[in-house]
């Protein structure tokens, strides 16, 4: 078997060599589309080959975050299929898989599954060869996948995290908000949000660590990361990778960053937060030749050094008691109740403390507006904003800010106002409920960087 795959290889780079020598031809890839199924799923796949006879190495490509086609990798399946790599790309699963539940071990089985259907048994593909690429979520399930079945003979993983995703998503969060140029408590409100998030368990697998599963990968491992990704950490993944394989003794792997590529390899004009269509010179070539001439070649380990981070990940923080979700949600309740509740009231009567209506106004507009604009945040993952940056702050968030201590000034001159005047009875109720939103608002506001600068 051993020889076997060695002359498969020298086959496999000689062709490669070859098919680089001027007036060469260069057969065309052949694109085959196709499924498979798992779990009473059917997953539509594409398998791209070379055209070439014979028997060929194989890679099953792992795409990222969110609902992906099966077309979502075809520019690394062609430069394989080119390098004469047959290269399956599919649809990511429709049922199990959301913004709040995802789980690594079903996305791990599903590549697996589409390897054992599709390939092992096609006639051009040499089942001793196949392996997994997984590129950024796809990093943490393609070496879970190698370590889940002997049939995994090499991993690629491009732009994956050796961290966990909680702690990447809340690094990446912080980069934006240093790309848009914010500065201030907008920053200390996704922070919290994220950590309310991810500690609530409304964030999927967020305390996945991939070091233990990279600790029994034995296959030759390819790990690239660009130099300016800003959703990965590629310095300290790099790190966390190197030190992984040389604690197990691991010595067959090739770590390599491309200083000038974002997440996916692409070329990049701002430093990582958008992309071009052009990949990293050499990035895709890398690809194919990786497989034919070093996976299956002698152990070798060759490590870049690791990418210049211009922030480092922060550590868990666990929620304190008062931090705790249903605690949030219960003020959050209550201050709609007491500045709604006044103000739908106040509709009905004629005669009320004066600034009352304005404060149950302005709470109820900072309550919604705040729960209205952290949506809007979460919605386009705080890539975008909502407006100009005007004094460290976006437009809207600025205007909330103003919103909140607008409440509470309009709660002090309440208070005020309440002493002095003699108020009915329904009012004795509503007011002091109202009252007492505003002065929970106060350290809610603060919590959440609302009254914070």
């Amino acid at each position: 078997m051993l020889l076997r795959i060695k002359l498969a290889t020298l086959l496999a780079t000689v062709a490669t060599l070859a098919s680089a020598l001027p007036g060469h031809a260069q057969p065309a890839a052949k694109a085959e589309q196709t499924s498979f199924t798992r779990d009473g799923l059917s997953f539509p796949a594409i398998v791209t080959s070379p055209g070439t006879p014979g028997r060929h190495p194989a890679v099953v490509l792992i795409s990222g975050s969110g609902a992906t086609e099966a077309d979502n990798m075809l520019p690394e399946a062609q430069a394989f299929a080119r390098a004469g790599i047959v290269a399956l790309t599919y649809r990511k699963r429709t049922e199990g898989y959301s913004k709040v539940h995802r789980d690594y071990t079903q996305l791990a089985d599903d590549a697996l599954a589409g390897m054992t259907q599709l390939l092992k048994n096609r006639p051009d593909v040499d089942p001793a060869r196949i392996g997994l690429l997984g590129f950024s979520e796809g990093g943490w399930v393609a070496p879970l996948a190698a370590t889940r079945s002997d049939a995994v003979k090499f991993l690629i993983t491009v732009g994956a995290n050796g961290l966990t995703p909680a702690r990447q998503e809340t690094w990446a969060v912080a980069n934006r908000v240093r790309w848009h140029g914010i500065q201030g408590s907008m920053g200390h409100l996704l922070h919290t949000a994220m950590r309310q998030v991810t500690e609530g368990g409304v964030f999927p697998e967020p305390f996945y660590d991939p070091v233990p599963t990279l600790a029994k990968v034995t296959v030759p491992v390819l790990a690239v990361w660009g130099g300016y990704d800003v959703l990965t950490p590629p310095g300290e993944s790099l790190e966390v990778y190197r030190d992984t394989f040389a604690r197990t003794g691991h010595r067959h792997h090739t770590l390599k960053t491309y200083p000038d590529g974002q997440h996916r390899i692409l070329g990049t004009d701002d430093r990582g937060f958008t992309k071009r269509a052009d990949y990293q010179p050499g990035y895709l070539n890398l690809l194919g030749e990786w497989v034919n001439t070093v996976a299956f070649g002698p152990p070798v380990s060759t490590v870049d050094a690791a990418a210049k981070q211009d922030a480092r990940t922060l550590p868990r923080e666990p929620l304190g008691w008062w931090e705790a979700g249903w605690l949030q949600l219960a003020v959050l309740a209550l201050l709609l109740i007491a500045f709604l509740g006044y103000g739908i009231g106040a509709l009905r009567r004629t005669r009320s403390v004066r600034p009352a209506r304005w404060l149950a106004g302005l709470g109820s507009a900072a309550v919604l507006g705040a729960l209205g604009y952290l949506g809007f945040l979460f919605t386009s993952n705080a890539f975008h904003v909502g407006g100009p940056i005007i004094l460290g702050r976006p437009l809207p968030w600025l205007a909330v800010q103003l919103l909140w201590v607008a409440t509470v000034v309009a709660g002090v001159l309440t208070a005020l106002a309440w002493r002095r005047e003699k108020a009915n009875v329904t009012a004795r109720f509503r007011l002091p409920l109202l009252l007492a939103g505003t002065a929970v608002l106060v350290p809610f506001g603060l919590y959440w960087g609302l009254l914070l600068p």
